[in-house]
C-alpha cells in the first residue's frame, strides 16, 4: 500500500483519496464488512471506491461541524452503517495519525490534501502497489464464468470473495479484469484462490510494467541454459587451486554473514571482495547467473590495475545518454575489474527493491537506473575503496544474446557450483572445438581468440584489450548457434559494417556499376561443416598438414541456390559439361561466377556463394579435359588456366563448403 500512496502523490493527484482508503483498509481483515453495507453505498467500481465513499461521507460530516459536536453514532445510524461503527471509528483514528504525518513533511503536505474521486487514478495508484494482482476472467480464455487467472501467469486461478460488490448472476458477463488487495488460498494445497477487496480495471489503465511468463519450448530452455559448469581437469584445479576460492566466494550459498561483512567491511575488505559480496547477492539469494568481465578478469586472472588506485574514484565513472535521454554509468576502461554482468533468472521474479534492500543492509548505497532490456546500478559511488556498475539483464535478453565476440568473455557461474565454471555459449563443438581449459589458460596468458565478424564494436574490444596488455592469437572466425533440430542450416547477416562485408562489397562491384548487394548471410550447417573439416583433415595429412583451404566463389540459379544451403555441393549434381568435366567448378574472381547466375522472375536478384574450397595439391592445366571425373593421380584437384578468369574444380562431395550466401542485383548478361 506504500507504493500505491507514494503514486498518488507523486503522479496522479489523489492523494487524499489514497490515504482514506489505506486508513480503512489497514483496519481489514475480512470482507464481512461489505456484505452489511446498505445497497446505496456499493459502488459498482468495486470494493475500493465503495470503501473510499463511506470514508468521504464520514469526513465530510466530521470536518463541517466543531470537533466536540461531531456525533459519530448519529452519523452511523443515518447512514445505516450501525454494524461497523466500531470499524470506522479506527479508521478514522488511523487517517488522524496519518494527517499529522504528512502535515508535518514539507514535501508532500500539499499533495496529500488533493482529492480527485476519480476511480482510473485511484486504480492507477493501486497498480503501482498491487501490480501481481491483476487477474483476469476465464471467460474470455477458456469459457469458465467464474474463474479468474493471474495476468502473468493463467494457471494460478481465483475466484472472487462473494461478499464482493463485482459478483455477478451466472447469467451476466463477469468483469474482465480487477485488481485485488488479498489473494487468500483456503487450503494447504494452493488449487484456487479467493480474491478480496477488488476494483474493475480497464486495460489502458494498466501503464505500470506488469510481468508475464511466457512458455518456452524444450529447445529453448536448453539454449538458455548454455554449457553447465563443470570442474577444471585436476592437473589445472591442482596448478591453480585460488581460482576455486574465488567462486566459492560467489557461488556458495553456505557461505556465512560473518564472512560476508568481513567483504564488505573487515579490515581487509577491497573494492574486488565487496564486488564479490554483491555477486554473491545476486547469485545465491536471486538466482541470477555472473558472466562477463569480472569473470574473466578477477576470478579466473586475478587481474586489477594498481595505477587505478591513485586517482580519485569518482573520477573513474563516466557517462553515456541513450536515446531516450537517460545517462548510463559505466566505468572507465582502465579500471580493471569493471562491473559485475548478471542475467537474471528465468524461472522466477525479480524484485529490484529487495536486492536493494538485501545491499543496505550491509550499507552498500545503490542508484538505479531502469531501461527496456536491463537493470544498470551503480554501487559505492561515495566508497573509499571506489565504485563500480552491475547490468542485471532481463531473461528474454537471453534468447538474442546467442553471439560471443572473445573466447575469453565466455565464462558463467552459478549458485551452489562452488568449485565449477561454466560457459554462456557452447563453443565446445567443431569446428570451433575451444574447450574450458583453453579458455582458463588463455585468461592465465592474456591471450585471446575473436569469435566474430570484425566491425567497429569488435574492433573496439580488441583495442581495450590489447591496451591492457592481451595478445589476440588465431584469424578471427564467426561462431553461429546452431540451428534447432528440425532444420539443416541457418542463415545469419553478416553485418554491414564488419570488415569482411566491406571487402566483398568492392570485390563484388567489379562486376559492373549497376551491382548492388542486397545481403550477405553467414551459412551454418553444422553437419555439411562437419563433413567439410573431416575431408580438410584427410587431405592435409596428404599434404603435410597444409590443406591448400581457399575462398572462391560460385555463382548458380534457380533450385540450386536452396539445395547449396541444405546438401552443400552435392557430387551428383555437378556439371557434366565443364571444361574440366564432371565437377565443382569456383573462380576467384566473382565476375566469372556471376555469367553463372541468373535473375530471380520475382526480385531480380541474383546469388553467388563465397565458399571455403580444401584444394589441396592443385593439378595446373592449360588445355581443356572434359571427361574428367576426378583430379589426376596424386592430386586432389584442378587449376584451369585456358580462359580468361582461373578455375578451380573438385571432384569430391565434401571438399567444399558454402560459407556466405551474397544476394544482389546486377544488369544481367
Amino acid at each position: 500500500m506504500s507504493k500505491a500512496v507514494l503514486a498518488a502523490l507523486e503522479n496522479y493527484h489523489c492523494g487524499r483519496d489514497l490515504i482514506c482508503l489505506s486508513s480503512i483498509l489497514s483496519v481489514l481483515n475480512t470482507t464481512n464488512v461489505l456484505k452489511s453495507l446498505p445497497q446505496n453505498m456499493k459502488c459498482s467500481d468495486g470494493d475500493f471506491m465503495t470503501l473510499l465513499n463511506i470514508m468521504n461521507d464520514v469526513l465530510l460530516v466530521k470536518q463541517s461541524v466543531q470537533a466536540d459536536q461531531f456525533d459519530l453514532d448519529r452519523f452511523c445510524k443515518a447512514k445505516g452503517l450501525d454494524c461497523i461503527r466500531h470499524i470506522i471509528k479506527q479508521a478514522l483514528d488511523r487517517y488522524t495519525s496519518l494527517e499529522k504525518a504528512f502535515q508535518s513533511s514539507s514535501t508532500y503536505r500539499q499533495e496529500a490534501q488533493i482529492r480527485s474521486g476519480n476511480w482510473e487514478y485511484v486504480a492507477k495508484s493501486l497498480l503501482a502497489g498491487y501490480s501481481d494482482n491483476v487477474f483476469v476472467s476465464m471467460k474470455d480464455l477458456q469459457e469458465k464464468t467464474h474463474q479468474y487467472g493471474r495476468y502473468k501467469d493463467t494457471i494460478d486461478l481465483a475466484v472472487l470473495d462473494l461478499q464482493s460488490t463485482l459478483v455477478r448472476s451466472i447469467s451476466e458477463a463477469p468483469v474482465s479484469i480487477v485488481l485485488a488487495r488479498d489473494v487468500r488460498y483456503s487450503t494447504a494445497v494452493r488449487s484456487t484462490a479467493i480474491l478480496s477487496f477488488i476494483g474493475e480495471i480497464k486495460p489502458s489503465w494498466i501503464e505500470c510494467p506488469t510481468v508475464r511468463n511466457i512458455k518456452i519450448s524444450d529447445e529453448e530452455l536448453t539454449h538458455l541454459h548454455s554449457v553447465l559448469p563443470r570442474l577444471l581437469h585436476p592437473k589445472m584445479r591442482k596448478q591453480y587451486p585460488e581460482i576455486e576460492k574465488r567462486i566459492a566466494c560467489i557461488t556458495d550459498s553456505k557461505r556465512t554473514m560473518v564472512d560476508l561483512y568481513n567483504s564488505i567491511k573487515g579490515r581487509g575488505a577491497t573494492r574486488e571482495t565487496r564486488m564479490e559480496a554483491v555477486a554473491w547477492i545476486a547469485v545465491c539469494k536471486f538466482h541470477c547467473k555472473l558472466e562477463g568481465g569480472f569473470v574473466r578478469d578477477w576470478v579466473i586472472g586475478h587481474y586489477r590495475e594498481p595505477q587505478q588506485r591513485a586517482n580519485d574514484p569518482k573520477s573513474w565513472i563516466q557517462y553515456s545518454t541513450t536515446p531516450k535521454g537517460q545517462r548510463i554509468p559505466y566505468m572507465n576502461r582502465d579500471i580493471v575489474p569493471a562491473d559485475l554482468d548478471c542475467h537474471l533468472p528465468l524461472d522466477r521474479y525479480f524484485d529490484i527493491d529487495k536486492f536493494r534492500d538485501e545491499l543496505y543492509k550491509f550499507d552498500l548505497t545503490c542508484e538505479v537506473i531502469r531501461e527496456d532490456w536491463r537493470y544498470v546500478l551503480l554501487i559505492d559511488e561515495n566508497a573509499p575503496t571506489g565504485p563500480f556498475t552491475m547490468d542485471l539483464i532481463e531473461p528474454h535478453v537471453a534468447l538474442t544474446h546467442d553471439r560471443i565476440d572473445l573466447d575469453v568473455s565466455n565464462l558463467s557461474l552459478e549458485k551452489d557450483y562452488p568449485h565449477e565454471i561454466g560457459m554462456r555459449i557452447d563453443i565446445t563443438q567443431s569446428p570451433y572445438s575451444i574447450e574450458l581449459e583453453t579458455i582458463v589458460q588463455n585468461i592465465i596468458n592474456k591471450h585471446f581468440q575473436v569469435l566474430r565478424p570484425l566491425d567497429t564494436l569488435v574492433n573496439d574490444r580488441i583495442k581495450k584489450m590489447t591496451q591492457r596488455q592481451w595478445t589476440q592469437i588465431g584469424e578471427p572466425t564467426n561462431y553461429i548457434p546452431r540451428p534447432y533440430v528440425k532444420y539443416n542450416a541457418v542463415l545469419v547477416p553478416l553485418p554491414p559494417s564488419s570488415t569482411l562485408y566491406q571487402a566483398l562489397l568492392g570485390t563484388i562491384k567489379t562486376i559492373g556499376t549497376s551491382v548492388r548487394i542486397i545481403s550477405i548471410d553467414e551459412i551454418k550447417n553444422p553437419l555439411l561443416e562437419d563433413t567439410y573439416e573431416a575431408m580438410k583433415k584427410i587431405i592435409a595429412r596428404e599434404c603435410k598438414g597444409n590443406p591448400n583451404e581457399r575462398k572462391l566463389y560460385h555463382g548458380t540459379k534457380g533450385d540450386a541456390i536452396h539445395g547449396i544451403v541444405e546438401d552443400g555441393f552435392d557430387d551428383r549434381f555437378f556439371s557434366p559439361t565443364g571444361a574440366w568435366g564432371h565437377g565443382a567448378y569456383f573462380a576467384d574472381d566473382p565476375r566469372k561466377s556471376h555469367n553463372y547466375t541468373a535473375a530471380n522472375s520475382t526480385n531480380q536478384t541474383g546469388v553467388i556463394f563465397y565458399s571455403k574450397v580444401t584444394l589441396g595439391k592443385e593439378s595446373i592445366m592449360n588445355q581443356k579435359d572434359n571427361k574428367l571425373t576426378s583430379a589426376p593421380k596424386g592430386f586432389h584437384s584442378v587449376q584451369g588456366t585456358v580462359f580468361s578468369y582461373r578455375e578451380y574444380i573438385v571432384y569430391r562431395y565434401a571438399q567444399a563448403l558454402p560459407y556466405l550466401k551474397i544476394t544482389y542485383t546486377a544488369k544481367q548478361k
